[in-house]
């Protein structure tokens, strides 16, 4: 690679290019890796393991439709790039480190390769968390609510289109993934100094609420319990944050 020091806007240029390649041709061979096995991550999808006692898979409360001709294969298609994404988390991080590394001091490049590593950990912590959790409870709640008047049989049937339904599922994944990513972000910005332990904890106040008002959104019931199970993973990572940022002071110091 070129000297840091010598190289030109263009220079940085065609490096970023260099990198954004090597980054889309991974996704690009996973997606196809994960393309071939679409039926099964469908499958998967549809009939995921319930962990939690009384609650339904998606599939047994609803009956997954297509509405355009080639809907399947667009969906197999938006499984296969989703797929190919994950799959390259770690070259894409990777391409990323290496495009910043000669900007990075000696002493903060050491902390790169297990920054991405539990970066990448805590984004699919967080995307199962919500597989496994959030989504299952969430449609429990909302595919039950058609029976309108079960003594006179007026019932709506969950006809879900296909594409509709995992774009409800992949997205929540998404945000449940950023959301496990805080104690990393912490970690960056107690670096640079933008975030302190103090503001932190004058918040956490703030932070549960925030946490308390978002299960209940999530998870519409009046179950305490449940609406515990979704608070307490974003509550304990906020404390969590506070003492990263606490550690990274005290380094700083």
């Amino acid at each position: 690679m070129t000297d840091e020091k010598s190289m030109t806007f263009l220079d940085h240029l065609d490096e970023l290019r260099s990198r954004l390649i090597k980054a889309l041709l991974s996704v690009l061979l996973c997606m196809i890796v994960t393309f071939t096995f679409s039926n099964e991550i469908i499958k998967w999808l549809l009939y995921p393991p319930m962990i939690i006692p009384n609650i339904k898979a998606p599939f047994e409360m609803m009956r997954p439709v297509i509405t355009q001709v080639q809907g399947l294969m667009m969906v197999k298609i938006q499984i296969g790039l989703i797929g190919g994404i994950i799959l390259s988390l770690p070259v894409i991080f990777f391409q990323i480190w290496r495009f910043i590394a000669p900007a990075l001091k000696t002493n903060e490049k050491k902390y790169a390769i297990p920054t991405i590593l539990i970066a990448i950990l805590f984004f699919l912590a967080g995307a199962a968390f919500a597989f496994l959790i959030i989504i299952p409870i969430s449609l429990n709640f909302l595919l039950t609510m058609g029976s309108i008047d079960p003594d006179l049989g007026i019932t709506v049937e969950n006809m879900i289109d296909l594409d509709s339904y995992l774009g409800f599922v992949t997205g929540f994944m998404f945000i449940s993934g950023l959301t496990f990513e805080l104690p990393v972000v912490s970690f960056f910005l107690g670096k640079i100094g933008v975030l302190s332990s103090d503001f932190m904890r004058k918040y956490w106040r703030h932070a549960v609420i925030a946490s308390l008002t978002l299960s209940a959104i999530v998870t519409p019931t009046t179950d305490i319990i449940t609406m515990s199970v979704v608070a307490m993973p974003i509550i304990i990572l906020w404390e969590a944050s506070i003492w990263v940022v606490k550690m990274v002071e005290k380094k700083n110091k």
